[in-house]
C-alpha cells in the first residue's frame, strides 16, 4: 500500500516537517508499505496530492501543513473516496468534511513538560518549570 507524504516546505527543516519525515520513515519498515514524498510542491499542493492518488497509487496522503491550500486538497478527498487524507491541524467543520479525512494534532505538550521538569529540577528551588515557545502553548497550562 502506497504513503504519501506531503511536505509544506523543506523535509529537513529542524521542526515540524523534519519531525513527520523521521516518522514517515520509520513507515518503510513495516512490510507492504511504499513510502513517497513530496516536498516543496511545485504549483499546488492539489496538484501534487494528485499525483500521490493517481500515478504514485497512494492510498493514504498525509499533509504537513495544508493552509491556504486545504480547500483544494479537500476537494481532492471528496474526489479520491478511497484514499484517507489526513491533515495537521483542527478541522474547521467536521460536519462539511469529506468522510475521508482525518486531522491530527502535532502539539509537543510531553516535550514541553518533560524540559519544565528538568529545567527545575536543574534549579536550587527544585521546582517545577514550564518550557514554552510562544503564548498559545498557554492552553495546556490550565489542564
Amino acid at each position: 500500500m502506497g504513503v504519501g507524504v506531503l511536505y509544506c516546505g523543506d523535509r529537513a527543516d529542524f521542526g515540524f516537517n523534519q519531525a513527520h519525515a523521521e516518522a514517515a520513515r520509520a513507515l518503510v519498515g513495516m512490510p507492504g508499505l511504499r513510502l513517497e514524498e513530496r516536498e516543496h510542491a511545485a504549483g499546488t499542493l492539489a496538484a501534487t496530492a494528485e499525483e500521490l492518488v493517481g500515478p504514485q497509487d497512494c492510498r493514504i496522503v498525509i499533509v504537513t501543513a495544508a493552509g491556504d491550500a486545504l480547500p483544494g486538497l479537500l476537494a481532492q478527498a471528496d474526489a479520491h473516496r478511497d484514499t484517507v487524507f489526513l491533515f495537521s491541524g483542527a478541522p474547521l467543520d467536521r460536519d462539511r468534511l469529506p468522510i475521508n479525512t482525518g486531522f491530527f494534532e502535532g502539539y509537543l505538550d510531553e516535550a514541553q513538560h518533560i524540559s519544565g521538569l528538568v529545567a527545575g529540577y536543574a534549579s536550587r528551588a527544585k521546582t517545577i518549570g514550564l518550557v514554552v515557545s510562544h503564548p498559545p502553548c498557554r492552553r495546556f497550562c490550565a489542564a
